[in-house]
């Protein structure tokens, strides 16, 4: 749901009458920014409540938003359903990679994440080039009738593995008195929270509030900044790229069929994530084995040369090879920066701060893909926009050489929870 709409931008653009990249990347900004926000409170939440509840009140609130979007009557209320999208999709990150980091120790934490990275990667992947082709064959709103009949069905699961009672209050997740895998996955799951969540149930405010204050380091600093930069420089990228593919490289497209151009701009944002299923568990390694200085300042680096190789390219092949390199060098980062961001925040607080770091990402990014479009609609062309991208991934690069290993090694054994 997250990356659907950006293959469709511009079918949007053109039914509700605007020409202007802007008002075609404004309904981006809405989600991310509202989904920055609301990480900061759920990832506080995750730190004292349970995370299948909140996990699914999310997928659920999403849902309705997805309906929301196709039955859009007006710019204004499209505008609406994807802030309250924002919110739905605010309850995951936070809530899931907390769980994970405190499910699996620094040791192997990377590891975990990364696998995990392996899903969110399929939806990411297939999200583009399956609602551009929904789109051209049947219309966009057909697309996200398709995503939120898909939320159902999740919702449908989670009810049937857990039981009704993750849509109450209380600990419903024992509600459900049933037998087989049904209940092994239930008693896993309890047995799982009650070893990871023992520190969060021991820990008074004031704790909470000590531990809040340990961050105020140059390190944690640090990190915040490399979010921020990485999530200007990605949401700037891929927000627009479908719709820069679309209106300023369709000649470089192998088509002149406008609906073929649209699922081939669809199908480069698909190829782009499809590098994470790889890229994303060896980061996870290699952050293990590495640490992250590393991997950190030479994937940024990679990074500004793709954005540069998309921009000069002359045939569909080099934009491939500038798309696809772009990335699995980013989302190798992926499960590299957030086992990072799990390292430097002592347990108690990890929920607010994978939060915060969300917040820095998304919720400053959100604001690329207008500061790409500002510059595409005065200066006629997306590439002085994608210059400055490029600078922010070499920006990213260099404050990875604040993060050294000395410094996050102390801060890890500071705030080991294994």
């Amino acid at each position: 749901m997250l990356v659907a709409y950006v293959a469709v931008a511009v079918l949007v653009g053109e039914e509700f009458g605007y020409e202007s990249n802007v008002q075609r990347f404004a309904p981006i900004t809405f989600t991310l920014f509202t989904y920055g926000m609301v990480a900061v409170a759920t990832g506080y939440l995750a730190d004292r409540h349970e995370a299948i509840k909140m996990l699914t009140l999310g997928l659920v609130i999403a849902t309705i938003a997805s309906f929301g979007i196709a039955l859009a009557v007006n710019y204004y209320m499209l505008l609406a359903f994807f802030v309250l999208l924002g919110i739905g999709l605010g309850f995951y990150h936070p809530v899931g990679l907390s769980y994970i980091s405190k499910v699996f120790g620094p040791k192997h934490r990377g590891k975990a994440l990364g696998i995990n990275g392996i899903g969110g990667n399929m939806g990411w992947l297939l999200s583009p080039i399956l609602t551009a082709m929904i789109a051209a064959w049947y219309g966009w709103r057909v697309a996200f009738v398709a995503w939120g009949c898909l939320g159902l069905v999740f919702i449908g699961l989670v009810i049937f593995i857990f039981g009704s009672g993750v849509l109450r209050s209380g600990n419903g997740t024992n509600e459900r008195n049933g037998s087989g895998k049904n209940q092994k996955a239930v008693v896993d799951l309890k047995e799982v929270e009650a070893t990871s969540e023992e520190t969060v149930a021991k820990t008074s405010a004031e704790d909470y509030k000590t531990s809040l204050r340990t961050m105020l380091t140059f390190l944690v600093l640090i990190v915040i900044l490399i979010t921020v930069f990485r999530g200007f420089y990605f949401h700037g990228l891929t927000d627009t790229l479908p719709t820069y593919l679309f209106k300023e490289r369709g000649d470089d497209l192998p088509s002149d069929d406008p609906a073929v151009r649209l699922i081939i701009a669809g199908g480069f944002l698909s190829m782009l994530y499809l590098m994470g299923i790889f890229a994303e568990p060896l980061g996870g390694w290699i952050k293990d084995r590495y640490g992250a200085r590393r991997p950190i300042f030479f994937a940024s680096l990679i990074n500004a040369g793709s954005i540069a190789l998309i921009i000069t390219s002359t045939t569909s092949w080099m934009m491939v090879l500038g798309v696809t390199t772009f990335g699995f060098c980013f989302l190798l980062l992926m499960s590299v920066v957030n086992a990072t961001i799990a390292d430097v925040a002592p347990p108690q607080v990890r929920g607010t701060f994978f939060g915060i770091t969300f917040l820095t990402r998304d919720g400053i990014g959100a604001f690329a893909p207008l500061f790409v479009g500002y510059v595409a609609d005065t200066s006629g062309s997306f590439t002085g926009a994608y210059w400055v991208l490029a600078v922010g991934a070499v920006i990213t690069a260099l404050l990875a050489l604040g993060l050294k290993k000395s410094n996050v090694e102390m801060v890890k054994a500071a705030s080991s929870d294994r």
